[in-house]
């Protein structure tokens, strides 16, 4: 992640892929120490949650790059 303005996007986007790959979802700790590594502060669920649909319609429903 080289876009510090742009990593909190891209951290949400591996917590939506995350819940989907995964079969045993991270606790909290582990998503603040990823989110605290980018410079992002500790993970908000509930600003995540908001997010959440708005960043899988952005993905085109698609968990694949394009």
């Amino acid at each position: 992640i080289d876009d510090a303005e742009n990593s909190h996007a891209f951290l949400d986007c591996v917590v939506v892929a995350h819940k989907f790959f995964e079969f045993h979802l991270c606790g909290e700790s582990d998503l603040d120490a990823l989110y605290n590594k980018f410079g992002q502060g500790d993970f908000d669920a509930e600003e995540y949650a908001g997010n959440e649909s708005t960043i899988f319609a952005m993905m085109d429903f698609c968990l694949y790059p394009r």
